[in-house]
């Protein structure tokens, strides 16, 4: 090429060259051919954009038709393979055959489809065909075909360009253990200094994850051959996992992003720009004007990069600035608050004293001289009258106080000072004195609060969570009042029904007794008449004895003799019958007590197996709050020891007052829920005592 023309203008005509020379029809790209063979054989691209890495490579052969009269295809049988290409040779046209470089067979594939992979980036696909009936009776060689080279398409490089300036990215993937077992949804995680295999858990916490960092020949992404999603992550010699993607971008995307920053970590920047600066053929020179030009592209791409990066640089430095802006203002409202605190103390201070003076001036009488009084207002010594030894105890403690207070407004003004002086040394919030370690508290005080705020909406549903346990709490405990009142008025009237039957047993036995005196005088043969006679005579004696005595006088005065004896038979049998009835009656008012009775039991039992089954309940409630809370105690504890070293790692920089603040705070909060939580228990505990009770009587 001359060297007045571009090197735009030369590639365009090797392209027209290529597409003469070629075998290039419509919009599918073909490859060249050569070797020793007597049929028609073509290697073509389909799909995607001109020779990207998202299209299919098919060869194809046919029969001649100038020898068959038909164009019917051949079964062959491919071996594919990929030449690496160098510098020299990539930058040549893709219809030469006389490119130099590595030739690598691709294992695994003899089909005369290939699919192109990020492993062909840069590189050219060689096939050699072979008939796959070697006794064919008229067609017979090798052809060799060659297409390429091969590079990203537009999606696939902006997408990898974006990874690599951000550091890194987040790629969802499917894990397979092993063939036959399902596959598991994984996230992978590549940065520049590591890989993270993700398994995700039910929440943030929960994930698990493993790192792999780069070494010297791992990690390795082996892209699998025939299938468009899967790929093995090499971790060392001897492990190894296999990934299958959403999509075949994302698939490449990942192989790329890995391979770019293993390259970038383990491969020297001067030996990387000796490659890219210098010329072969010259031992070390400068490369020659056509392919510095022809390199600007990538040059363009580069500075695109690092503009890119430049400006996520100016954005944190800007949030880093509105942090210290902030950290700044709230120093010096801490600084006011401070001198506001201090002058409040001393004027408190100043009125104690004068009111301790007025005191001692007072007490002391008109004998007490004024240079005394004064002496004891400048030097407040331990000289007064033992009246005023509690005043004076009050006012040491609080001159204490004050001594102790402007202690601290040294030590904030020296802090303060050390401040300014770090400022002014640095120039900006960015100098290398100081910056670091208030970025590193202020970062340690964002995770504190967080983890505080986080500790707040933890112990907030546990309240709200406990509301609905209290109030069925509460309508259990007026449950079981209403059962002990229904109880109590049960066990009354079992105990009047238990009376009432006594009375009842007791009256029968007397009636039965006296029926059955009566029954015996009826049937002695002798004692009738006279029995008879003496009812006659003495019926007052006879009637004081027995409770049908007036009958009988009546009988025996009207007929004293058969006739009398009939009669008062007559009278005996509608006796016998009225007792029988009452009997009858008693007995059914005696079972209708019982089924009462037993009726209440049942009753009973049923509302004693309730109030057993709510407290089985509630206990299960309150052994669940209480792993709960000792749960919500350890994670406070684990705050609290982590917020009291990053105080004692951050002491002098204004923030370990709020620590403090907050963690005293908390600790109230705690004192408060755990006070809740015994009064709680002492009212389950006495629940269960009044249900033993209830049990015990049962």
């Amino acid at each position: 090429m001359q060297s007045g023309v571009s090197p735009l203008h030369g590639r365009a005509v090797d392209f027209i060259r290529g597409i003469m020379s070629g075998q290039m029809v419509g919009a599918e790209n073909y490859g060249v051919v050569r070797g020793d063979y007597n049929y028609d054989f073509s290697v073509r691209l389909e799909g995607g954009a001109a020779f990207s890495n998202t299209g299919i490579l098919v060869a194809s052969a046919n029969e001649r038709k100038a020898e068959s009269g038909s164009e019917l295809p051949l079964g062959i049988k491919c071996t594919w393979k990929r030449r690496i290409l160098d510098a020299s040779s990539s930058s040549s046209s893709s219809s030469s055959l006389a490119a130099e470089g590595l030739l690598v067979e691709i294992a695994g594939i003899s089909t005369n489809m290939y699919q192109i992979s990020a492993d062909d980036i840069g590189c050219k696909i060689v096939v050699e065909a072979r008939l796959a009936d070697p006794n064919h009776l008229h067609y017979r060689g090798v052809a060799i075909g060659e297409i390429g080279p091969f590079q990203l398409d537009p999606s696939t490089r902006r997408s990898l360009d974006n990874s690599i300036g951000a550091g890194g990215s987040r790629f969802p993937v499917t894990f397979y253990k092993k063939e036959n077992e399902p596959k598991q949804n994984y996230m992978l995680h590549v940065t520049s200094d590591e890989i993270k295999v993700i398994q995700p858990g039910m929440t943030e916490r929960f994930d698990r994850e493993i790192s792999i960092t780069y070494s010297g020949d791992y990690p390795r992404v082996l892209i699998h051959p025939l299938d468009t999603l899967k790929f093995k992550l090499l971790v060392d010699s001897s492990t190894e996992m296999h990934f299958g993607s959403l999509s075949r971008q994302s698939r490449d995307l990942i192989a790329l992003t890995i391979r770019c920053f293993h390259s970038r970590r383990h491969i020297a920047t001067a030996a990387l720009l000796e490659q890219v600066f210098s010329n072969p053929i010259n031992h070390g020179g400068m490369l020659n004007t056509e392919d510095y030009q022809a390199a600007q592209l990538d040059l363009c791409l580069y500075t695109d990069r690092l503009r890119g990066e430049l400006i996520r640089q100016l954005e944190t430095r800007i949030a880093i600035e509105k942090q210290y802006h902030k950290i700044a203002n709230e120093k010096t409202f801490l600084d006011d608050q401070l001198h506001d605190t201090i002058t409040s103390f001393t004027g408190m201070i100043q009125d104690l004293q004068d009111q301790v003076t007025t005191n001692e001036s007072a007490q002391g009488g008109p004998g007490v001289p004024t240079d005394h009084t004064s002496a004891s207002r400048l030097n407040p010594d331990p000289f007064f009258h033992a009246a005023t030894s509690v005043p004076l105890k009050k006012y040491e403690n609080l001159q204490q106080e004050n001594t102790h207070l402007k202690i601290e407004l040294e030590e904030q003004r020296r802090q303060i000072l050390q401040e300014k002086h770090k400022a002014k040394l640095a120039g900006n919030p960015f100098g290398d004195m100081g910056f670091g370690s208030n970025s590193s508290g202020g970062a340690g005080t964002s995770k504190i609060e967080q983890e505080l705020q986080r500790l707040k909406e933890e112990n907030r549903r546990l309240l709200r969570s406990q509301e609905p346990s209290n109030a069925e709490m509460r309508r259990l405990r007026i449950d079981n009042d209403q059962i002990l009142q229904e109880r109590e008025e049960l066990v009354r009237r079992l105990e009047r029904a238990d009376r009432e039957k006594a009375e009842l047993s007791s009256n029968f036995v007397y009636v039965k007794g006296e029926y059955d005196k009566l029954q015996n005088r009826m049937s002695s043969p002798s004692g009738g008449g006279s029995g008879m006679n003496n009812f006659t005579v003495g019926g007052s004696a006879s009637s004081s004895t027995s409770p049908f005595g007036d009958p009988f006088s009546i009988s025996a005065g009207v007929s004293p003799g058969l006739g009398g004896g009939e009669h008062s038979s007559s009278a005996g049998g509608r006796s016998y019958r009225a007792l029988q009835e009452e009997r009858n009656r008693l007995a059914q008012r005696v079972e209708q007590l019982t089924q009462d009775a037993e009726k209440a039991k049942t009753s009973q039992d049923q509302g004693m197996e309730r109030v057993m089954t709510s407290n089985a309940r509630l206990l299960e409630e309150k052994d669940r709050l209480q792993r709960e809370v000792e749960r919500v105690s350890r994670l406070y504890a684990d705050a609290v020891n982590h917020a009291a070293a990053t105080s004692a790692g951050m002491g002098g920089y204004g923030s370990s007052d709020e620590l403090q603040q907050q963690v005293r705070t908390l600790q109230v909060d705690s004192l408060k829920k755990d006070e809740k939580i015994r009064v709680l228990e002492s009212e389950n505990a006495s629940l269960k005592t009044r249900i033993r009770k209830l049990a015990s009587v049962t």
